[in-house]
């Protein structure tokens, strides 16, 4: 059974610029940055084209796939990210 998607707030961007950002809060920034990496793919125009945060949401998506690209030596038109967090993997994701 898939996890309901629930899109992020569009301020939550912030939470890649600034990695120490209210580390009391770290667990839950944590869940919401992975959220926002298992659906960037998800991510309504809306977020691209707002005008405080627009541009940071942009900038991320953009490195992001070039992160991606860099790293397949197949090319590729679209990517699915699988979420794979927890105690039975050393890794987060499968994209």
């Amino acid at each position: 059974m898939s996890k309901l998607i629930v899109l992020p707030e569009v301020e939550d961007i912030k939470l890649f610029m600034n990695p120490n950002f209210r580390r009391g809060l770290n667990h839950k920034y944590n869940e919401i940055r992975e959220n926002i990496l298992a659906n960037i793919t998800l991510i309504d125009n809306e977020y691209y084209e707002n005008k405080e945060f627009g541009t940071q949401w942009y900038e991320f998506k953009n490195k992001f796939e070039n992160v991606l690209s860099k790293m397949t030596n197949t090319s590729y038109e679209k990517y699915k990210i699988n979420r794979m967090g927890g105690m039975n993997y050393n890794y987060d994701f499968i994209v």
